[in-house]
Protein backbone atom coordinates (compact mmCIF):
# COMPACT_ATOMS: atom_id res chain seq x y z
CA UNK A 1 0.00 0.00 0.00
CA UNK A 2 3.21 2.46 0.84
CA UNK A 3 4.60 1.66 -2.68
CA UNK A 4 1.68 2.07 -4.59
CA UNK A 5 0.91 5.26 -2.75
CA UNK A 6 3.96 6.24 -3.08
CA UNK A 7 4.55 5.31 -7.17
CA UNK A 8 1.19 7.40 -7.51
CA UNK A 9 2.78 10.54 -6.66
CA UNK A 10 5.67 10.26 -8.14
CA UNK A 11 4.17 9.73 -11.91
CA UNK A 12 1.30 11.19 -13.69
CA UNK A 13 -0.07 8.87 -16.16
CA UNK A 14 -0.61 9.49 -19.73
CA UNK A 15 -3.91 8.91 -21.47
CA UNK A 16 -3.11 5.09 -22.38
CA UNK A 17 -2.92 2.49 -19.99
CA UNK A 18 -2.73 -1.37 -20.20
CA UNK A 19 -3.62 -4.46 -17.37
CA UNK A 20 -1.48 -7.54 -16.93
CA UNK A 21 0.02 -9.90 -15.24
CA UNK A 22 3.48 -9.71 -14.67
CA UNK A 23 6.25 -12.23 -12.85
CA UNK A 24 8.82 -11.73 -10.19
CA UNK A 25 11.14 -14.79 -10.34
CA UNK A 26 10.99 -16.59 -6.67
CA UNK A 27 11.84 -20.31 -5.83
CA UNK A 28 12.63 -20.28 -2.33
CA UNK A 29 9.56 -21.16 0.33
CA UNK A 30 6.30 -19.08 0.38
CA UNK A 31 2.93 -19.58 0.29
CA UNK A 32 2.59 -17.07 -2.53
CA UNK A 33 4.55 -18.69 -4.76
CA UNK A 34 3.06 -19.50 -8.75
CA UNK A 35 3.88 -21.69 -10.68
CA UNK A 36 3.19 -21.25 -14.23
CA UNK A 37 4.67 -23.80 -17.02
CA UNK A 38 3.74 -21.49 -19.61
CA UNK A 39 5.30 -18.72 -18.80
CA UNK A 40 8.71 -17.55 -19.20
CA UNK A 41 9.39 -17.53 -15.59
CA UNK A 42 7.57 -20.33 -14.43
CA UNK A 43 8.39 -19.97 -10.06
CA UNK A 44 7.72 -16.83 -8.62
CA UNK A 45 5.51 -14.31 -7.69
CA UNK A 46 2.53 -13.35 -9.76
CA UNK A 47 1.56 -9.37 -9.86
CA UNK A 48 -0.89 -7.42 -11.77
CA UNK A 49 0.26 -4.33 -12.94
CA UNK A 50 -1.44 -1.52 -14.33
CA UNK A 51 1.36 0.30 -16.45
CA UNK A 52 1.64 3.54 -18.56
CA UNK A 53 1.72 2.39 -22.20
CA UNK A 54 3.92 4.68 -23.22
CA UNK A 55 7.14 4.16 -20.90
CA UNK A 56 6.20 1.20 -19.40
CA UNK A 57 5.72 2.37 -15.59
CA UNK A 58 3.96 0.56 -13.27
CA UNK A 59 1.37 2.65 -11.96
CA UNK A 60 -0.34 0.35 -9.25
CA UNK A 61 0.74 -3.32 -8.31
CA UNK A 62 -1.20 -5.99 -6.37
CA UNK A 63 0.32 -9.12 -5.71
CA UNK A 64 -2.14 -11.94 -5.96
CA UNK A 65 -2.23 -13.96 -3.00
CA UNK A 66 -4.08 -17.23 -4.62
CA UNK A 67 -7.18 -16.41 -2.45
CA UNK A 68 -10.17 -14.12 -4.21
CA UNK A 69 -12.94 -12.63 -1.78
CA UNK A 70 -15.98 -12.61 -3.14
CA UNK A 71 -17.46 -9.30 -4.46
CA UNK A 72 -21.45 -8.75 -5.40
CA UNK A 73 -22.22 -8.00 -9.02
CA UNK A 74 -18.33 -9.27 -10.11
CA UNK A 75 -18.30 -12.22 -11.94
CA UNK A 76 -14.70 -13.14 -12.29
CA UNK A 77 -11.46 -12.54 -10.74
CA UNK A 78 -10.34 -10.34 -13.72
CA UNK A 79 -13.13 -8.41 -13.38
CA UNK A 80 -12.09 -7.82 -9.39
CA UNK A 81 -8.34 -7.54 -10.55
CA UNK A 82 -9.09 -4.44 -13.06
CA UNK A 83 -12.04 -2.50 -11.20
CA UNK A 84 -9.39 -2.52 -8.01
CA UNK A 85 -6.58 -0.89 -10.32
CA UNK A 86 -8.86 1.02 -11.87
CA UNK A 87 -10.19 2.63 -9.03
CA UNK A 88 -8.15 5.80 -9.21
CA UNK A 89 -9.12 6.29 -12.65
CA UNK A 90 -12.50 6.83 -12.59
CA UNK A 91 -13.81 10.34 -13.72
CA UNK A 92 -10.35 10.74 -15.46
CA UNK A 93 -11.50 9.22 -19.27
CA UNK A 94 -8.65 7.32 -19.76
CA UNK A 95 -8.14 4.48 -22.03
CA UNK A 96 -7.47 0.79 -20.35
CA UNK A 97 -6.40 -2.39 -22.41
CA UNK A 98 -6.24 -5.37 -21.22
CA UNK A 99 -6.46 -9.71 -22.13
CA UNK A 100 -9.24 -11.68 -22.62
CA UNK A 101 -8.51 -13.42 -19.36
CA UNK A 102 -10.27 -9.67 -18.39
CA UNK A 103 -12.31 -8.58 -20.41
CA UNK A 104 -16.13 -9.31 -19.97
CA UNK A 105 -19.26 -7.26 -21.26
CA UNK A 106 -19.63 -6.40 -17.45
CA UNK A 107 -16.28 -5.10 -16.79
CA UNK A 108 -16.85 -2.85 -19.93
CA UNK A 109 -19.79 -1.70 -18.69
CA UNK A 110 -18.76 -0.67 -15.26
CA UNK A 111 -15.66 0.55 -16.13
CA UNK A 112 -17.97 3.00 -18.72
CA UNK A 113 -19.87 3.85 -16.04
CA UNK A 114 -16.61 5.30 -14.11
CA UNK A 115 -16.14 7.32 -17.16
CA UNK A 116 -13.02 5.01 -17.84
CA UNK A 117 -12.62 4.05 -21.99
CA UNK A 118 -11.54 0.32 -22.04
CA UNK A 119 -10.80 -2.00 -25.08
CA UNK A 120 -10.05 -5.85 -24.74
CA UNK A 121 -9.73 -9.16 -26.91
CA UNK A 122 -12.56 -11.22 -25.51
CA UNK A 123 -13.48 -15.16 -25.36
CA UNK A 124 -16.33 -15.87 -27.14
CA UNK A 125 -17.74 -18.07 -24.43
CA UNK A 126 -18.43 -14.78 -22.00
CA UNK A 127 -21.97 -14.07 -20.94
CA UNK A 128 -23.11 -11.08 -22.86
CA UNK A 129 -21.81 -11.28 -26.13
CA UNK A 130 -24.16 -11.32 -29.53
CA UNK A 131 -24.59 -14.44 -31.39
CA UNK A 132 -22.39 -12.90 -34.40
CA UNK A 133 -19.25 -13.56 -32.12
CA UNK A 134 -19.58 -17.42 -31.66
CA UNK A 135 -21.04 -17.86 -35.16
CA UNK A 136 -18.64 -20.30 -37.42
CA UNK A 137 -19.24 -18.40 -41.02
CA UNK A 138 -15.73 -18.24 -42.80
CA UNK A 139 -14.38 -14.62 -43.59
CA UNK A 140 -11.51 -14.01 -45.36
CA UNK A 141 -8.57 -12.21 -44.50
CA UNK A 142 -9.24 -8.46 -43.15
CA UNK A 143 -12.89 -8.89 -43.50
CA UNK A 144 -14.29 -8.19 -39.98
CA UNK A 145 -17.95 -8.18 -38.57
CA UNK A 146 -19.25 -5.48 -35.71
CA UNK A 147 -22.34 -5.00 -33.38
CA UNK A 148 -22.90 -2.13 -30.78
CA UNK A 149 -24.95 -2.07 -27.26
CA UNK A 150 -25.11 0.09 -24.76
CA UNK A 151 -22.11 2.19 -25.71
CA UNK A 152 -19.92 -1.05 -25.69
CA UNK A 153 -18.71 -2.32 -29.78
CA UNK A 154 -18.56 -6.16 -30.13
CA UNK A 155 -15.79 -6.80 -33.48
CA UNK A 156 -14.87 -10.03 -35.31
CA UNK A 157 -11.84 -9.53 -37.47
CA UNK A 158 -9.93 -12.34 -39.18
CA UNK A 159 -6.00 -12.12 -39.58
CA UNK A 160 -4.49 -15.74 -39.85
CA UNK A 161 -7.13 -16.52 -37.05
CA UNK A 162 -9.82 -15.26 -35.80
CA UNK A 163 -9.84 -12.04 -33.43
CA UNK A 164 -12.30 -11.01 -31.29
CA UNK A 165 -12.65 -8.12 -29.00
CA UNK A 166 -14.64 -5.55 -26.94
CA UNK A 167 -14.37 -1.85 -27.25
CA UNK A 168 -15.76 1.65 -25.97
CA UNK A 169 -13.31 3.53 -26.95
CA UNK A 170 -12.96 3.04 -30.40
CA UNK A 171 -15.63 3.89 -33.56
CA UNK A 172 -15.90 0.20 -35.15
CA UNK A 173 -16.21 0.97 -38.60
CA UNK A 174 -13.23 3.04 -38.91
CA UNK A 175 -9.97 0.72 -40.19
CA UNK A 176 -6.33 1.13 -41.18
CA UNK A 177 -4.07 -1.49 -42.18
CA UNK A 178 -1.38 -3.48 -40.83
CA UNK A 179 2.00 -5.33 -42.49
CA UNK A 180 1.81 -9.17 -42.59
CA UNK A 181 4.16 -11.19 -43.67
CA UNK A 182 3.24 -13.77 -46.28
CA UNK A 183 4.69 -17.43 -46.41
CA UNK A 184 7.22 -16.68 -49.35
CA UNK A 185 8.97 -14.13 -47.41
CA UNK A 186 6.99 -11.21 -48.80
CA UNK A 187 4.98 -8.53 -46.89
CA UNK A 188 1.30 -7.49 -47.45
CA UNK A 189 -1.31 -4.61 -46.59
CA UNK A 190 -4.06 -6.71 -44.44
CA UNK A 191 -7.23 -3.70 -43.47
CA UNK A 192 -8.05 -4.19 -39.74
CA UNK A 193 -10.22 -2.51 -37.59
CA UNK A 194 -8.78 0.32 -36.00
CA UNK A 195 -9.65 -0.61 -32.36
CA UNK A 196 -7.62 -4.08 -32.83
CA UNK A 197 -4.64 -2.25 -34.29
CA UNK A 198 -5.23 0.52 -30.81
CA UNK A 199 -5.27 -2.15 -28.97
CA UNK A 200 -1.89 -3.82 -30.09
CA UNK A 201 -0.36 -0.89 -29.30
CA UNK A 202 -0.95 -0.20 -25.92
CA UNK A 203 -0.73 -3.66 -24.77
CA UNK A 204 2.92 -3.07 -25.62
CA UNK A 205 3.61 -0.71 -22.42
Amino acid sequence: TYLNNTIDKAYKACSVLAVDESMIPFKGRSSLKQYMPMKPVKRGYKVWCLADSKIGYVMKFDIYTGKSNYQPGLDTLGERVVLGLTRALQGTGKVVAFDNFFTTVNLMKMLRNDNIYAIGTVRTNRKGLPPMMKEKEKLKRGEFQFQCKDGIAAIKWMDSKLVTLLTTANDPRTTTTVTRKNKDGTTCQVSCPTAIATYNEIMGG
